[in-house]
Order: structure tokens, then C-alpha cells, then sequence
């Protein structure tokens, strides 16, 4: 009878963690701790007043959205709807970081710093818009706007 009862528990627990597409639930779940994890990383604490520290900043907040998107990915969403939703949050929030490192690029090699960072700007801005439409849509505000 205890084998029986530990096999049924064992199975049952295998059923719930399986490997295949997770709820929306678990999606939103799992995304909110990512998201937060990262929003606390890089909370800016002061405005680069340098080109040395725009870069600097730029290149901790790749480190830690490139960490993100890993992360993400990493998630099995579910099929259908959701699934395309957090599919094109995953893909602007992938075009962010290429921005991201655009302008980096852009400094290092010799692009005036204010220059560099309003072209960022305007990369970024319906770069996040979609993103954001797409986290709120799957209802994680943890990952909007960081």
C-alpha cells in the first residue's frame, strides 16, 4: 500500500513540473520573479554625468537585461495566445538590447555621448512601447518600463 501511495505521489508530482508548456499562471509567476530581480539590479541610483560612466551604465544594464531575456527564455509558455504575446515581448525586448549595444559601439568609438544616447532614446522608445503592451497584456507589470 506504501509503495502504491509513493508511486501515485511521485506521479503526480511529475505531472505538475513537467517539462511541457507551462499555465499562464506559472508564466506570469515565474516572469514576475525574473523581472524583479533585474529591476533591482539595475535601479539606477545616479544619472551618468560622464561619457566613461554612460558607458559604464549602459554596459551593466546590457549585462543585466542580456541575464533577463536568458532567463526568460527560458520559460515554456503556453501555446496559442499567450505564447505570441510573450513571444513579442521576448523579441522587443531582444531588439532593446541590441540598441543597447548599438550605442555602446556607437561611444566607443568615438560618437559624441549625447548624440549616442538621443538616438538610444528614440531606438528605444516603441522598442518599450511594445514590450510594455505585451506585459501588460500577459499582466506582469514587473517587467514594464525598467
Amino acid at each position: 500500500m506504501r509503495r502504491l501511495a509513493a508511486a501515485l505521489l511521485v506521479a503526480a508530482v511529475l505531472a505538475g513540473c513537467g517539462g511541457g508548456l507551462a499555465s499562464p499562471v506559472a508564466l506570469k509567476n515565474h516572469a514576475t520573479r525574473i523581472c524583479r530581480v533585474t529591476g533591482r539590479a539595475i535601479n539606477p541610483t545616479s544619472t551618468p554625468a560622464s561619457p566613461g560612466q554612460l558607458t559604464a551604465f549602459l554596459t551593466v544594464g546590457i549585462r543585466n537585461l542580456q541575464s533577463e531575456l536568458g532567463q526568460l527564455r527560458g520559460l515554456h509558455a503556453p501555446s496559442g495566445e499567450v505564447g505570441a504575446v510573450y513571444g513579442a515581448a521576448l523579441r522587443s525586448l531582444a531588439a532593446e538590447l541590441s540598441a543597447l549595444r548599438s550605442a555602446v559601439v556607437a561611444i566607443r568609438r568615438g560618437q559624441d555621448p549625447a548624440l549616442a544616447f538621443r538616438t538610444l532614446q528614440e531606438q528605444l522608445a516603441p522598442l518599450e512601447k511594445q514590450a510594455n503592451g505585451a506585459w501588460q497584456a500577459l499582466g506582469i507589470p514587473a517587467c514594464l518600463e525598467r
